[in-house]
């Protein structure tokens, strides 16, 4: 009697895991729209840029993005803004446990998100200046800023890449 009345009770209710999950997946998919939609309007944005360039300075080698240069990133934009949608969810729900318990420790957790989500906003930024060295590739800093090797495109993937994953594994468990 009493095992029904509980199992009565559960249903329909979603258990913290799995809102957890739900909630992550769904912030992971709006960050995926969000990259495509800023990384879309960045490549046009730097392939005028580039074909006005090129009419400024007809000798100058530089060709419009595609294919590869494009690839890296795109995925960069896209991985930036899975981390920035998870922050944002982590700052919501900091928010609302803190209004709701006042604690000092949740509140030193959004002192330390908030720049980190204003960090991302710069990493963006950085991702445009790269998506335009990629189409120089006559230019001394094309070494130093690709998305191959060692460049700085792939060490600013890797590190949004670590931050997503540390955010999503934070959100699930703050959300236990």
């Amino acid at each position: 009697m009493i095992m029904t009345e509980i199992d009565e009770s559960k249903k329909g209710k979603i258990s913290p895991r799995a809102k957890a999950v739900l909630l992550i997946i769904c912030l992971v998919a709006i960050g995926i729209i969000l990259g495509l939609i800023v990384s879309n309007s960045m490549i046009i944005d730097v392939n005028e840029f580039l074909s006005r360039m090129k009419q400024r300075t007809p000798n100058a080698d530089v060709r419009p993005l595609a294919g590869m240069d494009i690839v890296l990133p795109v995925l960069g934009v896209i991985v930036v803004f899975i981390s920035m949608c998870l922050m944002v969810g982590l700052i919501g729900l900091h928010t609302w446990l803190f209004v709701k318990t006042k604690s000092k420790y949740v509140l030193s957790l959004l002192v330390f998100l908030v720049p980190l989500l204003i960090k991302s906003i710069f990493y963006v930024g950085a991702l445009r200046g790269l998506f335009i060295s990629a189409a120089l590739p006559g230019s001394p800093a094309y070494t130093a800023l690709r998305f191959s090797g060692m460049g700085l495109g792939n060490v600013l993937v890797i590190c949004a890449v670590f931050e997503s994953l540390a955010m999503g594994a934070l959100l699930y468990l703050s959300m236990e």
